[in-house]
């Protein structure tokens, strides 16, 4: 008579959490999934979001064991967001995959204007921003210059 022993555990924690597309309403998430499922199959994720001006995380969504994205919604623009994502098997949950810094909810393109200005001329710099996963990076510069004459 042989005895088959197994033993479940939670699973690792999803992996490489980050925002993909940032809104002044919403963020969208996306991860991927834990190195190890702890002996039993992924049943879904659990997130959570945190208002900075906050101390407690909120849940936000179950979503299941296929779904690797989830676009946070209702934020408010200017407020900086935390967030973090646990799978889930039988067994329970895991240790979160959290930000490594919290995303700020506003639009995906902001307009910086530059004026600098001579006896001559007026040059105007105008620098256009986009935000890649959460971070701020100038997508063109558009330098344009004006003769005035006196």
């Amino acid at each position: 008579m042989y005895v088959t022993v197994s033993t479940l555990d939670a699973p690792s924690s999803p992996r490489n959490l980050r925002g993909i597309e940032v809104d002044s309403s919403y963020i969208t998430l996306s991860w991927e999934s834990p190195d190890n499922d702890g002996g039993s199959a992924l049943t879904g994720y659990v997130i959570e979001k945190r208002d900075m001006k906050r101390a407690e995380y909120m849940f936000l969504a179950n979503v299941d064991a296929t779904t690797l994205q989830y676009k946070a919604t209702r934020l408010f623009e200017g407020c900086d967001y935390m967030f973090r994502v646990f799978a889930e098997n039988q067994a329970g949950l895991s240790q979160p995959c959290q930000l490594d810094k919290p995303i700020k909810a506003r639009t995906p393109y902001g307009l910086c204007v530059q004026l600098m200005s001579t006896s001559f001329n007026i040059i105007k710099t105008i620098n256009l921003y986009s935000l890649q996963n959460g971070e701020e990076e100038t997508v063109t510069k558009l330098s344009l210059m004006r003769f005035i004459l006196l």
